[in-house]
């Protein structure tokens, strides 16, 4: 009897124990106050905050720094802080006029100085590389011979190509401004916060753990309606699902911000709603074809026949994935949606020309960011049971970042499963890191892709004598076709923008990369 009043002593004290620390983690249960200019608490998979040395600091999703040049949500270049450009008849001259009356955080003004500064960063830093995308004034301005305020609020770029897809290729990323303040002129690192001209500025960062922001109410637009927003760093789905559950959080935001399989769960709940949106980010397959089973292009052509897309997209990603086999994302003005082949028997036929009666081993590895934000370890391993089918045992490996990339390099793996994004909506830069077989092809080289395809080279190259946007868009077609035609990468879907907040917050809307955070607001 003693005995059994102290485990009834003990199991009290336990759940005692339990809802002490839930109640900690809830600030007192119930999840954070609502309502008002209370602290609005979202999640994401990731740091959307890495710091000083990163090139933006914050993805575009916090809405600290702005762009020259912004993305309407069909993927065409729209005004924000410069609000018209035109290009001489060559198109290697473009003048901007930028917006008047803006200020940076700091309080310092923004003006054609800052832009300049801005450019000279890039020049310094160098090659940056960055979670989100990496910078270099190289690439991300071809060809750019000069970069000059001609007054106040004007500016003028002069380039020795011409550049007539130019606003797709500024808009977003690769026009983010800063206060000139904020940038070491040595190193272009950022000395304390960013400061940008966003609706948001940042307040506190704490490296992986969240990052706090506040309302600039000195936004030159209309002013963000949440005072306060916290985003915090939740690595795993499942316990940024129960953060949610609980209240602790009120959404959750960036690429894969949910599983789809947790997304829908949640949607049981009647105090949750989910959207979704188009978004730049597809999912492909990298194959390495300087060697190995894959060198032969059947099989490359076997491994995109023998995937049933379709079947993966209901089943995985529960329809909220768009099947496609071409290689630009289709949220691009010149990229399109190609609906993929399946045929399983004329894989198995150019399998069998290729192999015979031979069965063969691939190392088929998987990155740890895909399993945990979407469901990359089930989609592989329906992959590794339709590639059995055809001769072809994979064996899986989940493998940390810096892993991945050393196989990658090294060559010692034969299929990843990845995400790739439009870090600009000129397709030009993908098309050549992936097609061009001399030193600008850095990612077929890097990855050991070993594509070489002589005409696709021979357009490639003709890209900076394209003088219209009519000439480049053809370019750019005919390289897509090319692909379909011979394997670069194997496409696998169009990702969705897949948000799910509670109801108690309002505003909380899909972008094509990011959300309308400052429209997020509380309902009550």
């Amino acid at each position: 009897m003693m005995k059994y009043r102290i485990s009834q002593w003990l199991l009290r004290l336990v759940l005692v124990c339990f809802a002490l620390v839930g109640c900690i983690g809830l600030a007192g249960c119930g999840g954070p106050a609502t309502g008002g200019d209370n602290e609005i608490v979202l999640a994401a998979a990731r740091d959307l905050a890495p710091g000083k040395k990163d090139p933006y600091f914050t993805s575009s999703i916090l809405q600290v720094w702005e762009p020259l040049i912004a993305l309407a949500d069909d993927g065409r270049p729209t005004e924000a802080l410069a609000v018209s450009w035109e290009a001489s008849e060559d198109a290697r001259v473009w003048t901007f006029s930028l917006r008047q009356n803006v200020t940076f955080h700091d309080g310092e003004p923004f003006n054609a100085a800052a832009v300049v500064a801005n450019f000279n960063r890039w020049k310094v830093m160098g090659y940056r590389t960055s979670p989100f995308y990496g910078t270099s004034l190289e690439k991300m301005y071809p060809s750019l011979l000069k970069w000059e305020a001609v007054d106040e609020y004007t500016l003028r770029l002069t380039f020795a190509d011409s550049m007539p897809t130019l606003p797709y290729l500024m808009a977003s990323w690769n026009s983010a401004m800063f206060s000139p303040k904020c940038l070491d002129a040595v190193t272009g690192d950022f000395i304390g916060f960013a400061q940008g001209t966003g609706p948001f500025r940042v307040v506190e960062a704490v490296p992986q753990q969240y990052t706090v922001l506040e309302r600039f109410d000195e936004y030159w637009g209309d002013k963000a309606k949440a005072k306060r927003i916290r985003v915090r760093v939740i690595p795993t789905p499942e316990t940024r699902f129960s953060a949610l559950k609980s209240g602790e959080i009120m959404g959750v935001v960036d690429l894969g911000a949910l599983t789809p399989a947790l997304a829908k769960e949640l949607t049981k709940d009647p105090q949750f709603a989910l959207i979704s949106n188009k978004m730049t980010i597809s999912h492909y397959l990298t194959v390495r074809g300087d060697a190995g089973v894959f060198s032969d292009e059947r099989m490359k052509r076997a491994l995109s026949l023998v995937i049933d897309r379709d079947a993966l997209a209901q089943q995985y990603f529960y329809g909220y994935a768009v099947p496609t086999e071409n290689i630009i994302n289709s949220v691009s003005p010149f990229g399109r949606l190609v609906k993929p082949k399946y045929d399983p028997a004329e894989a198995a036929r150019l399998a069998k020309e290729v192999l015979g009666d031979k069965r063969v081993q691939v190392k088929f590895v998987i990155p740890q960011y895909g399993t945990d934000r979407y469901p990359y370890k089930e989609v592989s391993e329906w992959i590794q049971a339709e590639l059995a089918s055809i001769g072809v045992d994979a064996q899986l490996l989940i493998l940390d970042g810096a892993a991945l990339k050393k196989a990658q390099r090294d060559g010692e793996y034969d299929i990843s499963i990845h995400t790739r994004g439009l870090g600009t909506m000129d397709p030009a830069r993908l098309l050549t890191e992936w097609m061009s077989a001399d030193e600008r092809g850095t990612i077929n080289i890097e990855n050991h892709i070993g594509f070489a395809n002589a005409e696709a080279q021979s357009l490639l190259d003709a890209i900076p004598a394209a003088t219209t946007e009519e000439a480049r868009r053809a370019i750019y077609t005919r390289l897509q076709d090319i692909a379909l035609e011979h394997p670069v990468v194997i496409p696998l879907f169009e990702d969705s923008n897949l948000l799910v907040h509670n109801k108690k917050i309002r505003g909380f809307l899909p972008t094509i990369y990011g959300v309308t955070l400052a429209e997020t607001e509380w309902a009550e």
